[in-house]
């Protein structure tokens, strides 16, 4: 195979191809490619989605499973090359979603003589801002390359997309919200709320009842794809100031010489910019935080709960999931400290952005994978100690309508029954799934 010294594509792949070739040789003799096809082929996977050289093995197994399953399949054509690109891709980012690596595996810089080397490899837990991003990222790039001839080919493309990951992450709401509303958008732009849908879906005023029954537009897709591509931009933005005008509401939630609870604070950038926000704004309060690794705060532990609450003012948590009835799944333990606040008749308030309200309800809650690593509570070191012993470690915890006084969002402060009013704003009502 001969590289061209002005190639782009020199240096990373002379490095791949020298240590990889005995694996891709392997390829190639079970897919009866030749090797020159069989390297073509994987090398277009690797600039596509910017993988060189990865240094976890989990990674790279996944990556040359989906490149085995798809090259048996190629005859010559481009249709399985551009389907193997989709494959891997969909691969990767489930498995960035479930091992947390998000955004950071984008993040390396070639050295001619030590290769594809790191800056920052994180394993830790993404944020739901982290992970929504990556999820517009990834629809951008399937609108941008997808083959669809009209606004109902794309959004049919989108939902086959978002029941596939929704299968493979059923705990990360997040990815299926932002789905769900970029196909709003493609359908606003498009006009695609037909006469017999409008007649059947609420209006949410008075004055839609006046206006004339929309047709469907016939756009070219050309036309499609730059004008959804634009409002994708324009969601971007909107998801950019979320977190900032959630922070500027601080000053009319916290009063001077409050005591407030939170729960997770570390894990919570919304929460943290919210307290940081109000301690801009003068506001002397204190923050007991239930949490093991704090910042700033006073840390308070489980047991003390109860006995603080009773000279606690307020509480904020975070929310993992926010229902259309109103309800919550939040972190581990925030149900105790709900369940004190009520009893202590102490207001409780949730800070969330508006893409982790979801629009469907959860049928069984048991499905959802709702259990971390007993490593996290006990070490491996003591386990000789407990043979006995069932550990089980949750990750999230199902918070009623009723426990809780009003969510903060955005754009608004509204009460868990006002939820659905919301969540109209975002998604197509005659296109929401009331359960999984």
């Amino acid at each position: 195979m001969t590289l061209q010294k002005g190639d782009l594509t020199a240096g990373r792949l002379l490095r791949t191809a020298e240590r990889e070739k005995p694996l891709w040789l392997q390829i190639s003799s079970q897919a009866n490619l030749n090797w020159k096809k069989t390297c073509r082929v994987i090398c277009r996977e690797i600039l596509h989605l910017r993988l060189a050289e990865f240094r976890s093995e989990d990674i790279r197994k996944l990556y040359y499973n989906s490149i085995m399953n798809m090259v048996k399949k190629d005859d010559g054509n481009c249709e399985s090359v551009k389907e193997a690109e989709k494959d891997s891709a969909r691969r990767l980012f489930i498995h960035r979603q479930r091992n947390g690596c998000g955004l950071f595996l984008y993040q390396f810089e070639f050295n001619s003589e030590e290769g594809f080397k790191p800056d920052t490899f994180s394993m830790q837990q993404m944020s739901s801002n982290k992970i929504a991003y990556d999820t517009l990222i990834y629809i951008r790039k399937i609108i941008l390359n997808g083959k669809y001839n009209s606004a109902e080919d794309l959004i049919e493309l989108l939902e086959i997309e978002r029941k596939l990951l929704l299968e493979a992450l059923p705990y990360q709401f997040v990815v299926s919200n932002i789905i769900l509303c970029v196909i709003k958008i493609i359908c606003e732009e498009n006009g695609h709320f037909s006469a017999a849908s409008r007649d059947l879906v609420p209006h949410d005023s008075l004055n839609e009842l006046w206006k004339a029954p929309k047709s469907k537009k016939v756009m070219d897709p050309r036309e499609l794809r730059r004008t959804t591509i634009m409002a994708i931009n324009e969601f971007a933005t909107e998801m950019d100031n979320c977190v900032d005008d959630i922070c500027g509401q601080a000053g009319d939630h916290i009063c001077t010489s409050d005591v407030i609870i939170t729960h997770s604070l570390s894990h919570s950038s919304t929460l943290s910019a919210f307290f940081k926000s109000a301690r801009k704004s003068q506001k002397s309060f204190r923050l007991l935080v239930v949490d093991d690794e704090v910042d700033y705060g006073d840390c308070l532990s489980s047991v003390d709960i109860l006995t603080a609450m009773q000279r606690a003012t307020r509480v904020f948590i975070s929310a993992v999931a926010v229902f259309p009835d109103g309800s919550c799944l939040a972190p581990a333990g925030c149900l105790m400290i709900c369940l004190a606040a009520k009893r202590h008749a102490v207001p409780v308030c949730v800070c969330t952005c508006f893409y982790k309200f979801t629009p469907f309800f959860v049928a069984d809650i048991d499905r959802i994978y709702s259990f971390g690593s007993a490593a996290n509570v006990v070490p491996f070191t003591d386990m000789e100690k407990m043979e006995d012993a069932q550990l089980v470690n949750p990750l999230f915890d199902l918070i009623s309508a009723e426990l809780i006084l009003q969510y903060i969002s955005h754009t608004s402060t509204f009460t868990p029954s006002h939820v659905y009013r919301f969540i109209g704003d975002y998604y197509c009502r005659d296109r929401i799934e009331m359960s999984l």
